[in-house]
């Protein structure tokens, strides 16, 4: 492998860049943007990378900046390495990583004299003439970084993002399935024509595909379901609202008949404050299919409008059809409970003193909601 210019891409900024393909696992796909110094995006942990970057007619001293996606030895060692070369560490060499970045490779840096500058995410770095916008991306890791090129809509994703979904949280390193789900929903709301992975080669168009199959690979980890339904249910009862969504969003596109995916995605958003979202998505059910739960369902979302009176109305239809729906007494008490209507509440049969602490819990909960 050699540093070369990526394949295909033609634009001012692609023609500053230089790839190096990483070595399997053993080292990290590295970058170089050649400005007016030269800045590597993750140098590896392959020395004879920067034999053969030298050999292109560039010197140590041209070496002014790393910027390390994550603190994997593999993406981040080549940094010591560098710093072996006088003219590189008598240069002041500066190393950009999260805060929450190897401890001890910070103090190395700033023992032989190199500079550290940790980000936090939404800072935009400025090399020369073009920017990288920094996005926070834990998961794979805890200091996990991804930097975007607006122009271009190119993602540089360390091991965010990598070809052929395989990208998995590194438990050592902190890494975290909840936390890699919410950062790879931010990334599926950016537009992006080029990802440059930490491993294989880059990935220029069918980005969304490539950013949307990695997080599906890890809902599967989490869920180890195939079937959308199934997963969403999982999902929902480990309070992983927004991915639910997801898997309910593909089930509707995959079957629109199949009322459960509708059902599971009323709920989850309900869980998540969007109680009008909820209500419009329960009405289309409740035009088809008249169920009690659903009726139930419905009646919690007006209380979470403080709709209580029309509430009311859904727990005792829902009664209606089945007497026996402890939820429905439960929220009718409650609602009647916010109306200042005490004394009906407590004429309910079900009204007695071991519901109040379900009563609380249920107040706390609608309240959050609403913040």
């Amino acid at each position: 492998m050699s540093w070369k210019h990526i394949h295909g891409l033609t634009n001012s900024f692609f023609l500053k860049l230089l790839f190096l393909e990483g070595f399997e696992n053993i080292s990290s796909n590295s970058y170089v943007i050649k400005d007016s110094i030269l800045t590597i995006i993750d140098p590896g942990n392959d020395y004879t990378a920067f034999i053969e970057l030298f050999e292109l007619g560039f010197k140590p001293s041209d070496i002014k900046r790393v910027i390390i996606t994550h603190g994997d030895f593999d993406h981040c060692m080549g940094t010591l390495e560098l710093m072996r070369y006088p003219s590189i560490k008598m240069g002041g060499l500066e190393v950009i990583l999260h805060e929450m970045g190897p401890a001890t490779l910070k103090e190395i840096v700033e023992k032989e004299g190199g500079k550290v500058i940790e980000v936090k995410g939404g800072e935009t770095l400025k090399l020369d003439d073009l920017e990288l916008k920094v996005f926070y991306t834990p998961g794979h890791t805890i200091d996990s970084i991804c930097l975007y090129h607006e122009p271009t809509r190119t993602l540089f994703t360390g091991d965010t993002v990598l070809p052929h979904a395989i990208a998995a949280p590194n438990p050592a390193a902190r890494g975290s399935i909840r936390d890699y789900l919410s950062s790879l929903r931010i990334l599926m709301k950016i537009p992006v024509e080029v990802i440059l992975p930490g491993h294989g080669m880059p990935i220029i168009g069918n980005c969304k595909e490539a950013i949307e199959s990695t997080y599906e690979g890890i809902i599967k980890d989490l869920t180890g379901e195939v079937e959308y339904d199934k997963a969403a249910e999982t999902l929902l009862r480990y309070g992983y609202f927004e991915d639910a969504i997801f898997c309910c969003d593909k089930g509707i596109n995959k079957d629109p008949e199949k009322l459960n995916f509708p059902k599971l995605k009323a709920i989850s958003l309900i869980n998540l404050g969007k109680f009008n979202e909820a209500i419009e998505i329960l009405d289309k059910i409740l035009e088809k299919q008249k169920d009690a739960l659903l009726l139930v369902t419905k009646g919690y979302a007006l209380m979470g409008l403080q709709k209580y009176e029309e509430s009311i109305k859904y727990f005792d239809e829902a009664l209606s059809i089945n007497p026996n729906i402890k939820e429905a007494l439960i929220y009718k008490c409650l609602a009647l409970i916010f109306l200042g209507k005490v004394e009906e509440a407590m004429k309910i049969p079900e009204f007695k003193e071991e519901y109040f602490k379900i009563f609380e819990q249920e107040i706390k909960k609608l309240k959050s909601m609403r913040k």
